[in-house]
């Protein structure tokens, strides 16, 4: 089952709009709000397991929405304060909610079908997909629920094969976690073994994902630079040949 909740991005739209037609900066009643929301809970605790981004770090890149300077020089946590930077303007604000309502009639559930028509059968997915503001990654799995960012726009036809991407890597997760073994691996303490475990899993995962729902994301075209192309034909070439080696 597939639930998408949007109410925690509106919020976020509804509060910064609030700030910047009154001419103030965020309050702390109105940053506590934001972080009151499902979307923002689900972002921090991914991320801050992820990549360490706190939610301190979040709450000063709200209150520093309106100021000239960004605060993190942090490369990586920059790349989520531009992204809340972006949204700090009344014309960019009607745009993303023109984004929400475009998200809302995507065809979550056809994406879900896609997913487990790859799966083997009896695969469950359940899941909450959270409309997020997130300039990192435009869609992501994390403890079973999806982020679907606000600030991508929406492709023709609805992402229905970069979603079923993800909602195969949730089925892929749902049969992990009918193995003990494979959970602890997948999920507990790191340790030398474990981190080997992941990464057989995570290439599995990503693998499958992308082969049966995604398989333009591994093949050169047009869309990709000269040298994203001549990797990947590189790649296939050795795989044909049988050999891994440089």
């Amino acid at each position: 089952m597939v639930v998408v909740e949007a109410d925690g991005a509106l919020v976020f739209l509804d509060v910064l709009e609030g700030s910047l037609r009154s001419g103030r900066p965020l309050s702390d009643g109105e940053v506590e709000r934001i972080f009151s929301t499902g979307f923002m809970s689900f972002m921090v605790d991914a991320y801050s397991s992820m990549i360490g981004l706190t939610r301190a770090d979040v709450a000063s890149f709200l209150r520093n929405l309106g100021e000239e300077n960004p605060v993190s020089v942090d490369p990586v946590k920059s790349m989520f304060e531009d992204g809340f930077r972006s949204c700090y303007d009344v014309e960019r604000i009607a745009e993303l909610r023109s984004n929400v309502e475009k998200i809302l009639g995507i065809d979550f559930e056809g994406a879900e079908r896609m997913a487990l028509s790859c799966l083997p059968p009896e695969t469950v997915i359940e899941c909450t997909v959270y409309l997020t503001v997130d300039a990192f990654n435009p869609g992501m799995v994390w403890e079973g629920g999806m982020g679907r960012s606000i600030l991508s726009p929406v492709r023709d036809g609805g992402d229905l094969s970069h979603l079923a991407h993800e909602f195969h890597h949730l089925g892929f997760g749902y049969w992990v976690s009918k193995s003990p073994a494979l959970e602890r691996a997948f999920r507990g303490e790191k340790t030398h073994d474990s981190v080997a475990a992941r990464l057989v899993l995570h290439l599995i995962m990503e693998g499958m994902a992308n082969h049966f729902c995604t398989p333009s994301m591994v093949r050169p075209g047009p869309w990709r630079s000269p040298r994203v192309n001549e990797k990947i034909t590189r790649y296939t070439r050795r795989k044909s040949g049988g050999c891994l080696a440089r």
